[in-house]
């Protein structure tokens, strides 16, 4: 990319989250058909819209005007394309821009239309059921010459096949699948052959590809493979004159899930419930029960998985038995509730046919069904883009929170997707929660941030810190958002939050804590003001200590304001005398490291000698600070000083003439000056004086107007 006019890299190391096992070996091992390789590849290779020198500018712009979600469904459909592609070249000898690492974006793969053919099938109901079933995607090649590969149990005439357009069609025979049986649709990348099971010890070293609908927009693509297990049974039989050696060999068949869509919606990592993650949560949540058992949590995700299979949505609230017992008698008005009882697998997809959650306790006994639940709303609780569901179940456990009560609840939405609460505290909910602060910082006016919101959030975030370490950069991004809203106090604490107990120097973001001292100690009053004051001095000492080669005129700049602001602040008048000497050095030596546009320097230094009473000097460094840049505060703080005695306007006026040469009377400061020096002639002869003799040579005449 290109950066101020200069050609730049970017190296980007990236942490992936929850991702399991099975999609870092597709990603190392198989790259060719891992969706997460895909997906980087793409992004930085057909994100981003570049300049006619293929590098991107400083502001980064989308190349297609797409948000994330818009992206990664343009993923799935190219990645579609990409194994209709392998399916139809699979036959041919090394197609090698399918078998390597790094994939450059090919055109061909959006030109294949696998995905609007899957979704042709996906989106129909049939008699009003939604699509479930299987379908083997392979080669014709594969079809055609590997005999005995598929059984058929029926086959249409070679030129009598379902193109796989007539979505209508295929979802008719997609009812006499059967997944568990291995009865397939049996398909390559353009036409539907028959239904048929396979012979999986003839696949050999080739990969088939498996669709599995699971729902209306719902499915999922897997690979299918081989593995042969180590050999077993092994002997040496004699047969007459002959010795044979036996053994028995296994065929693995291994199921690779690549992608799962639900809308377009892509998908990798796991299934849509993790029975490891419920277990992880369940035994968090309800970590002082010493009663909950393993075999109750295995009976729990039993139970679980059959509700997922509620092809409408459903909830299951999990809770301990006397919350349970109580919860149910509470809400009984708005549930039916049972005799506590261990429900039959058989029975749950039934059960759940109706509104409302299974009330559930640790026991994996069920205490009602359909309930309905109550709840607390909270402003940073639920998402308007889900549905009652999901935003019912957390303000439900909201309100659970306030006794507290532990309890988990597995939402299951329509569309298939499994959410746990509470969420497992990792990374990513600090994270998340950093992004909802910051956003809400930024988007509120500076007068309406609420002090509850803030309280709310601190909250949150001190709650995932007490689970898992949260990184430096999240408290520094607060810190920077906190000091553009001007908050220089919120700024503060939350650079503290790392510096004070970080063994790295991390120069570059305790200079930002010091900017927020400097701004903060001047809004802080009394002993506040004496503690941020010190603070801002210890910051600045540490810089210079431990800067080594980074440090530059503006670390003694700023050293130099703490110490004067100490000294301003000190009751003890050798230690005031002191921090202004200290000041004083500092700022020469800032002024020696820069060699030109001192103007700051020259003003920061004249207010300290105004501060020593040095107010001649003051004077000339005021003036000094105006030849570098013309500013009005500069005029007004010089007039201030100037109008402490007569002694001082006439050493102002005539520095400023000698100073500014001819036509100094012309200027602002000029006028001001002599303004000043008309309002006191009469009472201070002496001022009259110096004003004629200054006026008379620069030929203005005294009555002019000024």
């Amino acid at each position: 990319m290109t950066l101020q006019g200069k050609p730049v890299d970017l190296v980007y190391i990236l942490s992936i989250d929850y991702a399991g096992p099975q999609v870092y070996d597709m990603f190392y091992e198989m790259p060719q058909f891992s969706f997460l390789r895909m997906v980087l590849d793409y992004y930085f290779a057909d994100y981003y819209k570049e300049d006619a020198d293929g590098r991107l500018g400083e502001e980064l712009e989308s190349k297609y005007k797409e948000n994330e979600a818009g992206f990664l469904q343009r993923m799935a459909r190219v990645f579609l394309g990409k194994i209709q592609q392998y399916v139809t070249e699979a036959g041919e000898a090394d197609p090698e821009y399918l078998l390597g690492g790094y994939q450059e974006p090919n055109q061909q793969y959006y030109v294949n239309t696998l995905m609007e053919k899957i979704e042709g099938i996906a989106t129909r109901t049939y008699e009003g059921e939604s699509p479930f079933g299987c379908m083997l995607l392979m080669s014709s090649e594969l079809l055609s010459t590997r005999t005995g590969l598929v059984n058929y149990a029926i086959q249409f005439e070679r030129d009598q096949g379902i193109a796989l357009e007539d979505g209508h069609r295929i979802r008719k025979l997609l009812e006499m699948t059967n997944n568990e049986r291995d009865l397939f649709l049996i398909a390559d990348e353009q036409t539907i052959y028959g239904i048929g099971e396979v012979d999986w010890s003839l696949l050999g070293t080739d990969s088939v590809f498996k669709l599995e609908f699971k729902g209306l927009s719902r499915y999922d693509l897997m690979l299918i493979t081989l593995q042969e297990e180590a050999a077993t049974d092994k002997r040496v039989e004699a047969d007459e004159d002959q010795k044979l050696f036996k053994m028995t060999t296994n065929l693995r068949i291994v199921s690779t899930k690549l992608l799962g869509i639900s809308f377009k919606n892509p998908e990798i990592g796991r299934d849509r419930f993790d029975p490891d993650l419920f277990k992880r949560i369940a035994s968090a949540v309800f970590a002082d029960d010493t009663t909950i058992q393993e075999k109750n949590l295995d009976k729990l995700c039993k139970l679980i998985k059959e509700a997922t299979r509620q092809q409408s949505g459903t909830m299951v609230v999990i809770a301990k038995p006397d919350t349970a017992e109580a919860e149910v008698r509470r809400l009984k008005k708005q549930s039916t509730p049972i005799i506590k009882t261990q429900l039959n697998s058989a029975f749950i997809k039934h059960l759940t046919a109706i509104d409302g959650a299974l009330y559930c306790d640790t026991d994996a006994s069920c205490h009602a069904i359909g309930v309905i639940l109550d709840g607390l709303a909270q402003e940073h609780i639920g998402d308007a883009s889900r549905g009652a569901r999901f935003n019912s179940a957390h303000r439900y456990l909201e309100k659970l929170k306030l006794e507290p009560t532990p309890c988990v609840i597995v939402i299951i939405s329509e569309d298939g997707m499994v959410n746990l609460i509470p969420e497992p505290i990792t990374e990513r909910t600090a994270r998340k929660v950093v992004k909802e602060y910051v956003d809400y910082i930024k988007e509120t006016e500076k007068e309406k941030i609420a002090e509850g919101k803030v309280k709310s959030f601190e909250e949150r975030l001190a709650q995932a810190g007490r689970t898992v370490e949260i990184d430096d950069e999240n408290y520094f991004l607060l810190g920077d958002t906190w000091f553009k809203k001007e908050n220089y106090k919120k700024s503060a604490e939350y650079y503290e939050k790392v510096l004070d107990h970080s063994e790295k120097p991390y120069i570059y973001y305790r200079r930002l804590l010091v900017r927020s001292y400097l701004n903060y100690c001047y809004e802080a009053v009394g002993k506040e003001q004496v503690q941020i004051a010190q603070k801002f001095l210890d910051i600045t000492e540490y810089i210079i200590a431990n800067g080594s080669k980074e440090i530059n005129y503006n670390d003694y700049n700023r050293r130099a304001i703490a110490l004067h602001v100490n000294g301003d602040i000190s009751e003890d008048s050798k230690m005031k005398d002191d921090y202004y000497k200290k000041a004083l050095e500092d700022y020469n030596q800032s002024m020696r490291l820069k060699a030109s546009q001192k103007n700051i320097l020259f003003a920061n230094r004249a207010r300290l000698y105004a501060s020593m009473t040095r107010y001649e000097e003051a004077i000339d460094d005021f003036i000094s600070a105006m030849f570098e840049k013309n500013l009005d505060s500069y005029n007004e703080e010089l007039m201030v000083v100037a109008s402490f005695s007569p002694e001082l306007l006439i050493y102002a006026l005539t520095r400023y003439a000698e100073r500014k040469g001819e036509g100094w009377g012309e200027t602002e400061l000029g006028k001001q000056l002599v303004e000043k020096g008309k309002q006191w002639e009469s009472k201070h002869p002496e001022v009259a004086a110096a004003l004629q003799q200054l006026v008379t040579g620069n030929s203005i005449s005294p009555d002019s107007e000024q």
